[in-house]
């Protein structure tokens, strides 16, 4: 299980670097990955670092990510469904209220 912490105005999410590695494979083709990538940040070491949302960036980030099932189309194309990565995003869209 995957934890995605929240605060009250807060959501987190960490990525390792073969997860930022995945997002930046799939690029610009989807929506999901697009958008991930407009806000990862790395460190000195190019090392990801962790995410900080507020609630209308989370829910922006979430609207990215439907817009890939429109037309009844999966979640998260191109994207291993028994991947940690999966797992981790879905984890995410779960934590939103």
């Amino acid at each position: 299980m995957y934890v995605v912490s929240r605060t009250k105005t807060m959501y987190t999410l960490t990525f390792t670097k073969r997860e930022t590695d995945s997002i930046d494979f799939v690029g610009h083709r989807y929506s999901w990955s697009s958008a991930l990538q407009k806000l990862l940040c790395y460190d000195d070491d190019g090392e990801p670092e962790t995410l900080s949302l507020s609630e209308s960036q989370a829910w922006g980030l979430r609207d990215s990510f439907d817009e890939d099932a429109e037309g009844g189309h999966s979640f998260f194309p191109m994207l291993d469904s028994n991947s940690a990565l999966y797992a981790k995003l879905w984890a995410f869209l779960d934590s939103l209220i």
